[in-house]
């Protein structure tokens, strides 16, 4: 019997993890001990709270964020792997949070004392702490373990602490562009805000590109002191104040001139992040008033309350500029101003329902033009209704955002585009209240839209009837959304069974847009795309599987595929599977010099032969064909092939029919393989005989899954005749 097993990599042990998941744990060990001990969440985020105001009290805020912002945000796309980077966000947010209940960006010294690895080492530790111990205590308070409702909520308030953006910037900008771009739109925008999407954009943009020609700006400003390098000099009194003994050491008055000016340079680094709107105006090519009113828009003003330090981390994140009172703006982390923006024009916009109609309508079009793009379907429609009669003779109405079809299958593709409420993001009752309204609505449509298809003659497009050109045998419903479902879509199979799933719902695949645009960009074969919901639908049903996202589902599914039959019934964790999936991005997008192929499964020679044979001629079951020859393991799929050619070798010498059946016996469906020679002189009857021999072996072996592939000894074709078996057709009759 053959084997469909791969390869995978199993991360439940804390050994071997990479560099960022490693940290992580450890981290969790030593707070897990401390809290043995007796001390309560509370407790212990208070104390770290009181250790980090003391710790840089004595700091300039912009000084200090642009130092911990350098060590934190910084990439280098020639070597960036998410698995191993160690830059955390909100540890610029939890220390901005901080340093805002100030009455200004004045601290206790002046000028500010020096600044080192082990001033940003402890800030960095006291943060990463206190914002565990929080993940920890929203986790038990929402539950923790005690349900698949609470374990959703507990994963979603760790994700809101601690995770970001859902995409890539340039994704952020297609989705901003085509929510907010229309001109009725973007002129109420501009009415009620000063600006509108294209202006946020270039704005951000213009930010983000001049911060390495502001940075090598600080540093040449600062050499030019060195001429001047003396008393009186900001450098040399910093220097003086700061750094006691550097006039005895041993060098130069030249080399110290240089080496203090240069740690003067490193230790006021912030300044370099600092920008205005008529800065912003000239480098975006927007008005100055434009500019100022998108930096005014999204900064938040030192004097804040000293309250809640998470909730004021959470208004960083939503306002990541800080005004420092004199028409200057600081950046905090990076990037963060392209990924609030939908909720601030949202706001704006009052969430109006024209708009919301236009967000739906966007996200539909979106998601259809991704998937017909990349699978060339043999129909694709938008719209669709349906009406029939139930066992009961009751009416079942419905509709389906969008409709692809390849050959017999069907992918039934729902759009859901509400924003998430903020307390649905932290991981409140919301969360659920939101998942039954989309996700619950969006698969309970789906399984109607299943047996609507299943019935074949009940859907209108515009009022007018419409056939499907081909009966229907397989549906995969895909539910598409905007905002970001990943603390609940990789583990969807936790609700089965639940108000969220009820028992006999369809659990669907749920992608955000952003995943499934890098998903259609690295599909080899459509049918291959049926093949992986086919695997993701198979770990629903089994269970105790999870992941960080759908992407590295999908790139374990490319490099190993997503066969776990053979494991045991205990959980499995994936560490992160999409570092080879980034740095493609980062090369395919110019920004990365260092070449990196494009994320593909890999194939035999002659595997890959077949399946551009099957896609280019689609003979009936071509999808269920190609699925089932991705089934098995590489190696044995290889040999296949060399089977075929030592049937051809015989059947020539012999002159008589060779035949040889593969067999599969392990996971939930048993399948066969067959593949029948025929000499040359009996060429007509190759699909004769390819029928005669699996009706012989499902005789012999019983009703399963078959791929016959039907071969003439001197034909170059990699089939001259197939046959396709797929058990979802005879169950439903």
């Amino acid at each position: 019997m053959g084997k469909r097993s791969r390869k995978r990599a199993r991360n439940d042990e804390p050994t071997g993890l990479p560099a960022g998941f490693e940290e992580s744990w450890n981290v969790g060990l030593r707070l897990a001990a401390e809290l043995r001990g007796g001390v309560s969440f509370e407790e212990a985020i208070s104390t770290r709270r009181e250790q980090l105001r003391d710790l840089v009290a004595r700091f300039d805020a912009v000084h200090l964020l642009g130092h911990i912002a350098m060590g934190e945000s910084q990439m280098n796309p020639e070597t960036y792997r998410e698995s191993e980077h160690r830059g955390l966000a909100y540890v610029i947010e939890m220390l901005a949070g901080e340093l805002l209940i100030r009455p200004d960006r004045a601290g206790r010294s002046a000028p500010t004392p020096a600044l080192d690895a082990t001033i940003s080492t402890e800030v960095r530790r006291l943060i990463q702490e206190a914002t565990h111990l929080e993940s920890f205590r929203r986790y038990m308070a929402a539950g923790g373990l005690a349900s698949p409702e609470a374990s959703a909520r507990g994963r979603a308030a760790s994700h809101h602490l601690m995770m970001r953006a859902p995409g890539w910037p340039w994704q952020e900008d297609e989705v901003l562009r085509g929510l907010f771009g229309p001109s009725h739109i973007a002129q109420q925008l501009r009415s009620t805000i000063g600006f509108d999407a294209e202006t946020a954009i270039a704005c951000s943009d213009a930010i983000a590109e001049s911060f390495s020609d502001r940075l090598h700006a600080h540093g040449m400003a600062a050499m030019q002191d060195v001429a001047g390098f003396g008393p009186g000099n900001e450098a040399y009194e910093w220097a003086s104040a700061s750094l006691g003994g550097w006039q005895e050491a041993p060098g130069s008055d030249a080399f110290k001139a240089r080496a203090m000016t240069a740690l003067w340079a490193t230790n006021h680094i912030g300044e370099a992040f600092v920008v205005d709107g008529r800065f912003v105006s000239d480098r975006a090519g927007v008005t100055e008033a434009a500019a100022t009113a998108f930096l005014d828009a999204l900064s938040v003003q030192f004097g804040q309350s000293d309250g809640d330090w998470f909730a004021l981390a959470e208004r960083v994140r939503y306002r990541p500029y800080i005004d420092l009172g004199n028409g200057s703006f600081m950046p905090t982390v990076p990037g963060n101003d392209l990924w609030t923006l939908r909720l601030l024009f949202e706001k704006a916009l009052k969430d109006s329902e024209p708009y919301r109609a236009h967000r739906g309508q966007w996200l539909e079009t979106k998601a259809l033009s991704l998937l017909e793009a990349a699978l060339d379907p043999d129909e694709v429609h938008e719209g669709l209704d349906f009406s029939y009669e139930d066992e009961s003779g009751t009416v079942v109405e419905g509709e389906i955002d969008g409709l692809l079809r390849l050959g017999d299958t069907a992918l039934v593709v729902e759009a859901k585009s509400a924003t998430l409420k903020p307390g649905a993001r932290r991981g409140g009752a919301a969360l659920i209240d939101h998942l039954r309204k989309n996700v619950t609505k969006a698969a309970t449509q789906s399984d109607k839209a299943r047996e609507a298809l299943r019935r074949g003659d009940c859907f209108t497009k515009n009022g007018k009837p419409l056939a499907l050109d081909a009966q229907i045998r397989e549906v995969h419903p895909i539910v598409v959304t905007l905002d970001d479902y990943s603390s609940v879509a990789p583990v969807i199979w936790q609700f089965a069974g639940t108000r969220v799933m009820p028992p006999g719902t369809t659990v669907p695949w749920v992608v955000t847009v952003y995943e499934l645009d890098l998903v259609c960009a690295t599909i080899g074969w459509p049918a291959q795309f049926v093949h992986f919901l086919r695997r993701r639908a198979r770990l629903n049903e089994r269970g105790g599987l999870s992941a960080t996202d759908e992407l590295d589902w999908w790139m374990h599914y490319l490099e190993q595929g997503l066969y776990f039959e053979d494991e045991d019934d205990g959980p499995i964790r994936l560490a992160s599977f999409t570092d080879p999936l980034d740095a493609w991005v980062l090369y395919n997008r110019g920004i990365r010099k260092t070449a990196a192929p494009k994320p593909a499964m890999k194939l035999d020679k002659s595997s890959v032969t077949a399946l551009e044979y099957l896609h280019k001629e689609r003979p009936d079951g071509w999808v269920a064909a190609v699925c089932t020859l991705l089934e098995p393991a590489g190696v044995v799929r290889k040999d296949l092939w060399k089977r075929v050619q030592q049937l051809r070798r015989k059947a020539r010498e012999r002159d008589k029919v060779q035949r040889a059946t593969l067999g599969f016996n392990e996971g939930p469906v048993e399948m066969m393989i067959i593949n029948v020679v025929v000499p040359d002189t009996d060429s007509v009857h190759v699909g004769d005989h390819l029928e005669a021999c699996i009706a012989e072996r499902v005789d012999e072996h019983g009703l399963q899954r078959v791929l016959g592939l039907g071969h003439i000894v001197s034909s170059k074709r990699p089939y001259d005749a197939l046959a396709v078996l797929e058990h979802a057709w005879w169950e439903k009759g």
